[in-house]
């Protein structure tokens, strides 16, 4: 995994992820799926939580760094 518990992070950019990717029904397809629901999250910085290895991609957990965040919906998981 490229990152650790404790590193902070940036979720990338939409436009960057959508030009390296493409969008399929409104959705990155990264290797997991960033969905337009998370757009809201692209620029923010955060905490890693959790790093999560499971049998089909290993993911992490964030934690918002601004407190005006908090309010943001991060209950997703993040991929490299």
């Amino acid at each position: 995994m490229k990152f650790k518990k404790g590193d902070m992070v940036t979720v990338r950019g939409w436009d960057e992820m959508k030009k390296e990717f493409g969008v399929e029904g409104g959705n990155i397809k990264c290797s997991g799926t960033f969905t337009n629901h998370m757009k809201v999250l692209c620029g923010k910085a955060a905490i890693v939580e959790e790093c999560i290895v499971d049998e089909n991609m290993k993911h992490y957990r964030l934690r918002p760094m601004a407190v005006e965040d908090l309010e943001l919906d991060w209950g997703w998981t993040f991929t490299d």
